[in-house]
């Protein structure tokens, strides 16, 4: 997995694109929101752990390292303040799985709520929705599940049909007022309305999407990873479907998740031959 940071323009354009040179296997998956340094999911002495790497510097600060334990999917509260993650035994079976909040400046870490999914997202400030995905036993339906990062409090939110044989992704809005949601490798996604909980179909011509969804912080439109034979392409796409291509790479998978300023986009990479399971939910 590689990890890259680029400059990023209005025009939906990056330039200065650099691999970030550091050990082991980093995913980015957040920013503070100073837009000065990156979330990162690493790997340490073979265990998840969560980082945060100065955009200036280049230099990484550990916020969660554990031996024996993983620190899985870290994401960032609505407000800021707190980095969410999955505390996760070395031995860990099926059950469900602690989730933790940590201050993002560090400190201790305190217990949230049990769940048995570890997909989950939190919208920006001055929304203050963070939600769970989960999929029926018969995976026929996918539900989302509000929560709050302090009380640790759970209420279904919606639901959606799906293909049982089928993955599929999601990704909440800024403003907490829609979720996006992508079939893996089809050539369209689903606007839910959280207001009226109706569905919007778009379709994406010309791309077959896969790997993630992620929101730009002003809520007009996501990136997500197109699909050719060349090669995975990151894309843009706009509330209308447009897709405007922004950076190809020869492999498989590819995330652009943009800082809260708008004018850098940190980029992970990566190819089937390495650990595809830590792709899950990004």
């Amino acid at each position: 997995m590689e990890e890259y940071l680029a400059d990023y323009s209005p025009a939906k354009q990056i330039s200065g694109t650099k691999r970030l040179p550091l050990d082991g296997t980093n995913a980015p998956l957040g920013w503070t929101p100073d837009s000065k340094q990156i979330i990162l999911s690493t790997v340490r002495n073979g265990y998840l752990a969560v980082f945060k790497q100065s955009l200036e510097s280049g230099s990484i600060e550990p916020i969660v390292v554990n031996i024996g334990q993983h620190a899985a999917s870290p994401r960032l509260s609505s407000d800021g303040a707190w980095i969410l993650y999955f505390a996760i035994p070395d031995n860990h079976g099926s059950g469900p799985a602690s989730l933790m909040r940590i201050p993002v400046s560090g400190g201790p870490s305190h217990y949230v709520l049990q769940s048995h999914s570890s997909d989950y997202r939190c919208s920006l400030l001055p929304a203050s929705l963070c939600l769970f995905s989960e999929r029926t036993t018969d995976r026929k339906q996918l539900i989302w599940t509000s929560f709050d990062p302090l009380r640790g409090v759970l209420n279904e939110l919606a639901r959606m049909d799906t293909d049982a044989d089928a993955d599929y992704d999601w990704a909440l809005s800024p403003n907490a007022r829609t979720i996006v949601i992508r079939k893996n490798r089809e050539a369209n996604v689903d606007f839910l309305d959280l207001r009226n909980h109706k569905f919007r179909h778009v379709s994406v011509e010309g791309w077959n999407l896969t790997t993630n969804l992620d929101w730009a912080p002003d809520g007009k439109g996501f990136f997500t990873c197109g699909i050719r034979p060349e090669g995975a392409t990151l894309l843009y796409v706009d509330l209308k479907g447009k897709a405007q291509p922004i950076w190809q790479y020869n492999g498989d998978f590819l995330w652009g998740m943009l800082s809260p300023d708008g004018q850098h986009l940190a980029m992970g990479a990566q190819t089937e031959k390495n650990n595809v399971w830590m792709m899950e939910n990004f």
